[in-house]
C-alpha cells in the first residue's frame, strides 16, 4: 500500500538473563498480538523495576498489521505487569 512501511520479518534479539526472564513472565497471556523483542532499551528502579524494550508487534487480526512498538514492563515483588504498548511506526 502507497506510503505504509514495509516491515521485514521480525526476528528476535538476544536478552541478557534478567531482560529475557522480565519479557516472558510479561508477555505472557497478552491477547490480540504477538509480540517479539527487538531491542533491550533498559530499566529504571521505581515502585519495583521497570523494563522498556522495543518489539515487532502483530495484531492477531484476519490482515495482521505489524507495528513497531514501545513496551514497557513493571516488576514488583516477582510480579510482572505490562505498563504500556506505545506504537512508533
Amino acid at each position: 500500500m502507497l506510503g505504509q512501511i514495509e516491515f521485514e520479518e521480525f526476528k528476535p534479539c538476544k536478552l541478557n538473563q534478567r531482560a529475557a526472564s522480565a519479557w516472558s513472565a510479561a508477555i505472557d497471556g497478552i491477547c490480540g498480538a504477538d509480540y517479539v523483542p527487538l531491542l533491550y532499551v533498559g530499566k529504571q528502579l521505581v515502585n519495583g523495576t521497570n523494563y522498556f524494550f522495543i518489539a515487532g508487534q502483530t495484531l492477531t487480526t484476519r490482515t495482521g498489521e505489524k507495528h513497531v512498538v514501545k513496551l514497557t514492563f513493571n516488576e514488583k515483588n516477582n510480579v510482572y505487569k505490562l505498563i504500556s504498548v506505545e506504537k512508533i511506526f
